[in-house]
């Protein structure tokens, strides 16, 4: 995503050391470790810092994350502030201050309802006609779901874990804004946003779901983001 962005990434590096459901939150911290840069008006812009990230998921997809490093803070909040019969509302608030200097991002991010029941009928999905697929990494059952991609819809990034989305969908949308890149971290933050709806199904380990993100046409949702499969 940064890279197709013409940002250059020297080092990238997210990690999620803890992960536990408590009643019904999920809480989540880990370490970060970014070096990239990017020309802005003929001059090579940088972005270097390492430290570590918390955050907490409420049910409704409402979630709050800081990254705190060594001369850089970054925190995010989206608060699901209602819906209609065609989308789901969050208001997304980003205050990041790097070397002193602070600059603060809002805006209302639409996610549409689809894509919330799309991911929450396919958690859903009975396992039974999926037992042949089997995990490299374990005995678990894969639970390989249908696209509901628009078909003129085209696909972005594909195999994306859910645990890196907790790991890094806050940073790459700090990045992007960094750089002055205000309708990618859009783009990002609707990303951000369905990826936390699937957030009540913490019984499913974060590193066994996978995501797929598309391209559409439409202006008004320009990218759909599903569960491509799940093991469990």
């Amino acid at each position: 995503m940064l890279e197709s962005n013409g940002i250059y990434v020297n080092d990238f590096d997210a990690e999620t050391t803890s992960y536990e459901k408590v009643g019904d939150e999920i809480h989540y911290e880990g370490d970060f470790k970014i070096d990239v840069e990017k020309k802005v008006d003929d001059k090579f812009k940088m972005l270097k810092t390492k430290g570590t990230f918390e955050g907490t998921i409420k049910p409704d997809g409402s979630m709050q994350v800081e990254y705190i490093g060594n001369n850089f803070n970054l925190h995010m909040i989206l608060s699901n502030i209602g819906k209609n019969q065609e989308t789901i509302l969050y208001q997304f608030d980003q205050v990041m201050t790097v070397d002193g200097k602070t600059k603060k991002t809002n805006k209302i991010v639409q996610v549409p309802n689809e894509q919330i029941a799309d991911v929450d009928g396919g958690m859903g999905t009975d396992i039974s006609e999926n037992e042949e697929f089997v995990s490299p990494f374990s005995s678990k059952t894969k639970v390989d779901l249908p696209s509901t991609a628009p078909w003129s819809s085209t696909l972005i990034y594909d195999d994306i874990q859910y645990a890196d989305i907790l790991a890094t969908g806050a940073i790459l949308t700090g990045i992007l804004s960094y750089f002055g890149l205000a309708q990618a971290a859009a783009l990002s933050a609707i990303a951000v946003a369905v990826g936390y709806a699937i957030a009540e199904y913490g019984d499913v380990d974060t590193r066994d779901i996978y995501l797929g993100f598309f391209l559409c046409l439409s202006p008004s949702s320009p990218m759909h983001v599903e569960v491509d499969y799940f093991y469990v």
